[in-house]
């Protein structure tokens, strides 16, 4: 990737990106270091791709480490690896504002909420749980029935999810 910095000094970032989700694609797919390596190049990408050379491109990273990140705390119960995806979902979400970029700002709000919710149901915590309710509701004020059939309804299920979770631990 670094090898076509001396054409754009972003490429290397671009190349990483792409390269990280070559490998997030397969380690969804088998077991394995993939999904760690996808959010290495993503962190990687980041490094040559400071916000202010590239700030569309640089919330696409944070959202992608935020994805593999999420992914990681999931599968290896690594709260730590949730907090860090919330961290860089929130960081995206200084760019992908819902003014500029509407699709961008509701998938990164969905995608909070998604890291939210496993961290709450992980750790007991429910404010987690309220701000994923919250995530959810926000991305859905974009995702309508009508212009985004599937993003509503994958929104829709998982608010019902994370609202039923936060019942179950409130008794509400």
């Amino acid at each position: 990737a670094d090898s076509f910095a001396s054409l754009d000094p972003l490429e290397p970032a671009r190349r990483r990106a792409g390269y990280a989700d070559l490998l997030y694609q397969h380690g969804l797919r088998y077991p394995g270091p993939a999904l760690a390596r996808a959010e290495q190049l993503n962190r990687d990408a980041l490094v040559t791709c400071p916000r202010e050379a590239d700030a569309t491109l640089w919330a696409r990273l944070q959202n992608n480490l935020g994805i593999a990140l999420a992914d990681v705390g999931i599968r290896a119960g690594d709260t730590a690896a949730l907090q860090d995806a919330v961290a860089a979902y929130r960081a995206a979400l200084e760019v992908f504002t819902r003014e500029v970029s509407p699709m961008d700002w509701a998938m990164t709000q969905n995608n909070l909420g998604s890291a939210l919710a496993d961290l709450g149901t992980r750790t007991g915590d429910t404010a987690a749980l309220q701000d994923a309710v919250t995530a959810y509701r926000v991305a859905l004020d974009v995702y309508t029935r009508e212009d985004s059939p599937m993003h509503w309804a994958m929104s829709q299920n998982n608010l019902g999810t994370a609202l039923a979770d936060l019942g179950t631990r409130t008794g509400d």
